[in-house]
Formats: C-alpha cells, sequence, structure tokens
C-alpha cells in the first residue's frame, strides 16, 4: 500500500527521525530524494554528492544532527548539498 505516494518500503525511521528515500530519474540523470516524513522537506542527491558522503566519516556528518542549522532556521533550507560545498574531500 502507497503512504503519501510513497511505497512503505521506502520509510526508513528511527526513534528520532523519519525519511523517504526514493531513486528518481531526472533529465540531468538520476538522484536519490531523501524527504523528511514530517515536513515534506526533500533534497535531491546527485551521484556525485552520494560518493563524497561515502567517503566522509560518521564524525563529519555532525553538524548535520544539530537542528539549528537547517531545521529550525526559517526559510528554505537547501540542506546536504548546500552543506557539501564547503566539505574538503581527501581522496
Amino acid at each position: 500500500m502507497m503512504r503519501g505516494g510513497h511505497r512503505p518500503d521506502s520509510l526508513l525511521k528511527s526513534e528520532f527521525a523519519a525519511v523517504f528515500v526514493e531513486i528518481l530519474d531526472s533529465g540531468r540523470g538520476p538522484r536519490l530524494m531523501i524527504k523528511d516524513a514530517r515536513t515534506d522537506q526533500a533534497i535531491y542527491l546527485d551521484p556525485l554528492e552520494l560518493e563524497s558522503l561515502a567517503w566522509r566519516k560518521h564524525a563529519d556528518l555532525k553538524s548535520f544532527l544539530d537542528p539549528s542549522q537547517g531545521r529550525w532556521s526559517d526559510g528554505p533550507d537547501d540542506g546536504l548539498s548546500d552543506m557539501l560545498k564547503g566539505v574538503d574531500v581527501d581522496l
């Protein structure tokens, strides 16, 4: 059964958060959509952004877990892809 246009197996949740994930094909290539199940805030990540995440350590992601960095701010937040612009990737 679909929930809000999403398959039930696309919902990932814990006691702290719930997100829908989906692979979408766009005119500019595939994107992974991650959508907050509570607010419908979404981000679309391309393969380069996802690969950059794969190279990160969990400690590098600490700032993403701080709600004052986006979830509690006024106005739209570009989210993870905007934050990644300042991240150095050592390959």
